[in-house]
């Protein structure tokens, strides 16, 4: 059975760039654009993994960190691995990814094929 993974950014370029890699490694790509369809998807699609930015929709500000809090609160979605994908490299950045329950961070620009391996470590 395929992989599901769960895109999560405002900007259409990353997701349209990320699922044609994904997809070309033989992952099914769902898509959301910000926080609130974000955590709506998690819980309709369950996907087995979600690579999701962190500045984007409704806040404008951190609201990847707040999304990624509520899915690992939940009983339904807290299995799902989380990926931060972020402009934000500072180490605080990614103290607060881990806080909120984030197994990885990328920093972006990324290698397409840096990531295909971080998600790789995860799902096979």
């Amino acid at each position: 059975m395929r992989k599901k993974i769960l895109i999560v950014d405002d900007e259409a370029n990353f997701i349209l760039g990320m699922s044609y890699v994904l997809e070309a490694e033989g992952y099914e790509i769902v898509e959301a654009n910000d926080g609130d369809e974000a955590f709506e998807q998690a819980k309709n699609e369950m996907p087995d993994l979600m690579l999701m930015d962190i500045m984007m929709p409704p806040s404008g500000k951190h609201e990847g960190f707040k999304v990624c809090k509520k899915i690992k609160e939940n009983e339904k979605t807290s299995h799902i691995i989380v990926i931060m994908a972020s402009v934000l490299g500072a180490n605080s950045d990614k103290e607060m990814a881990r806080e909120s329950g984030a197994s990885d961070y990328i920093t972006k620009p990324y290698n397409p094929d840096d990531v295909v391996k971080i998600i790789k470590k995860y799902l096979d």
